[in-house]
């Protein structure tokens, strides 16, 4: 028996296949996707790129489990052994569709765009919002394309226009657009889910101009969603027809029969957003449960239990839904801390400054620096002369200082100072932001409970840098605790498929 899940990043999409009960990767495969950046502080994917990597994946991943030697003589391997998949996504971006075509109507705007930011200085200046919150949040990426995407205001007008974080589009597509649906760990992202009732707040709705046909069904994060329409998998390209619109806001779930030698008919009974599929991963389905992911950016979670811990506004964090197993389960809450740059960070060393090759090379370079500052051993003395310091702050800075208008700075540099130091100061720089972050939730998690917190002794961490041995080092000197990696690096993938 298998399980498989679609992890669907900000610079990848990958389709991983695990088998049971030893949870063990069998098959995967992985298509990194092109990052638009047309002016400064905007990020943008194209949304159907995504579906064609999507459908490359599936496809190669089930060609690579076909291949596999059988656990039984005589036995071939088939895909309907394939029980279910789940989904896990990057939250936040958007994409706004047409629903009789399927067709995006705009790029994707991606979590860490910044464009919104005018959007929402407006709405504070009028009044309409008490403070300047980050144009993280999809609502106010939905409010821009609504301002500023004519396609966007004629599709609305016409009772067409679907609005959907990266899970949306891609069930939507994946069945065929049968199911409009969404989860609520990915709803709660939006600045439009009421966290407590895990329902849209008709006023957020109204304050930014969203209409409920707008919005997808929010389901929990376990359940049947819908099945793979094998009809998708078969298309050179995504969307070669169109579409019938829903006529109504839930849906029964159509069952497509399986096939042994396709991935069509498997049943999708699992979606979270990457960072609550990676806190699942972790095994982190207990209170007091902490996981740090270091993907693009780099995502702190503690799981707070069954009810909301809301951040005083000092320590400025985030509330957010952590999973609700099946319909009928419990919600469960976390508090989360967000830095934009971490890999996005060794990315912009290699491909905008053109100092390393790739992320190999730069935690290479990195990790003689290290061991010059700290000859004999691990911690063993203070740092070599001054070294420089870097701000990651390339597409502004989030929890806990939130501001968009930050940029990234150099500071300490000298006619000394080689791309070496720079790939250190690069990676230490995570290291340090996330010490911020702990800090911060830790004395949020005092503040809203008036329970004191014990030292934190271990942090579970996951995502590419972790791999970074040097950069974890630095982590764990900067915490003063034990950082701990897991053996099997897709924990995101993983959390995504025990949902499912």
């Amino acid at each position: 028996k298998y399980l498989a899940a679609l992890d669907q990043g900000t610079t990848s999409t990958r389709f991983i296949i695990f088998s049971l009960p030893e949870l063990q990767v069998v098959a995967s495969h992985q298509c990194p996707f092109s990052q638009r950046t047309p002016q400064s502080g905007w990020v943008e994917h194209d949304a159907h790129e995504i579906l064609d990597t999507v459908i490359t994946c599936m496809n190669a991943a089930a060609r690579a489990f076909l291949a596999l030697a059988p656990p039984r003589a005589g036995t071939p391997m088939r895909l309907d052994q394939i029980q279910a998949m789940g989904i896990t996504n990057q939250r936040e971006t958007v994409v706004a569709w047409d629903a009789e075509t399927g067709r995006a109507l705009h790029a994707a705007l991606v979590w860490m765009d910044a464009r919104t930011q005018e959007t929402i200085h407006a709405m504070v200046r009028d009044g309409r919002l008490p403070a300047d919150p980050a144009p993280y949040f999809s609502a106010f990426k939905m409010r821009w394309l609504l301002d500023h995407v004519p396609a966007v205001r004629d599709a609305q007008d016409r009772g067409t226009l679907r609005f959907g974080t990266m899970d949306t589009w891609l069930l939507w597509h994946l069945t065929q657009g049968r199911v409009y649906a969404t989860d609520l760990t990915n709803a709660s992202r939006t600045f439009l889910m009421d966290i407590q009732t895990s329902a849209w707040d008709p006023a957020l709705m109204g304050l930014f101009g969203v209409r409920p046909e707008n919005l997808p069904t929010i389901r929990s994060s376990s359940e049947l969603f819908g099945c793979v329409d094998p009809s998708f998998l078969a298309a050179a390209k995504p969307m070669a027809g169109s579409y019938t619109v829903p006529s109504v806001r839930g849906h029964v779930a159509v069952l497509v029969p399986r096939d042994a030698t396709t991935l069509g008919g498997m049943p999708i009974t699992a979606m979270l957003g990457d960072q609550q599929a990676a806190l699942i991963g972790h095994g982190g389905i207990v209170k007091g449960a902490l996981k740090n992911t270091y993907g693009t950016g780099c995502f702190l979670l503690c799981h707070t239990g069954s009810d909301p811990v809301f951040s005083p506004p000092a320590y400025r964090l985030l509330t957010t839904v952590a999973y609700r197993l099946g319909p009928h389960g419990p919600t469960r809450y976390a508090l989360e801390g967000s830095v934009a740059v971490a890999g996005a960070g060794v990315r912009w060393l290699c491909e905008g400054m053109g100092l390393a090759q790739n992320s190999s090379e730069v935690n290479a370079l990195a990790q003689t620096v290290y061991e010059a500052c700290f000859p004999a051993q691990m911690n063993a003395a203070p740092p070599l002369g001054p070294l420089p310091l870097f701000i990651p702050a390339l597409t502004g800075l989030l929890a806990p200082h939130w501001h968009a208008g930050a940029r990234g700075t150099f500071m300490g540099l000298s006619s000394a100072t080689t791309r070496h130091h720079m790939a250190y100061a690069v990676l230490e720089s995570v290291a340090w932001s996330t010490r911020d972050l702990l800090i911060a939730m830790m004395g949020a998690i005092e503040a809203a409970t008036h329970e004191a917190m014990p030292p934190v002794a271990q942090l579970h961490v996951d995502g590419g840098l972790s791999t970074a041995t040097v950069a974890m080092q630095l982590q764990a000197d900067a915490l003063g605790c034990d950082v701990l990696r897991p053996t099997m690096h897709e924990v995101t993938a993983l959390g995504a498929a025990l949902a499912a």
